[in-house]
């Protein structure tokens, strides 16, 4: 067992390590806020991050990055956030999910 969980981890990693970062990502602003006992509540600059899944991945010449790719060659650019339906103002988050139906 620990043996596969190594096994995996270290294909993880390499897959992870030999992709490229193309455009970079532009986090929309979100104010959150922490709250203790002690000291109260106070405003925290944070963001709203997509995870990986919603990143672009492909080849230098634009095409798909799939399984059978040469790692190396992939770039991951950045989430358009407004396309991917996010909005913030101050402390708001809009999320609007469309799905396609075929």
């Amino acid at each position: 067992m620990v043996r596969s969980t190594l096994a995996a981890i270290t294909a993880a990693i390499s897959i992870v390590s030999a992709q490229h970062i193309g455009t970079r990502d532009n986090h929309p602003r979100l104010t959150t806020q922490q709250c203790s006992k002690r000291g109260g509540c106070h405003d925290l600059q944070t963001s709203v991050v997509l995870d990986a899944l919603n990143h672009p991945i492909h080849l230098a010449n634009g095409t798909a990055c799939t399984a059978s790719s040469n790692g190396d060659n992939c770039i991951i650019d950045a989430v358009n956030y407004t396309a991917a339906g996010v909005y913030t103002s101050g402390s708001s988050v809009r999320l609007f999910i469309s799905s396609l139906v075929h």
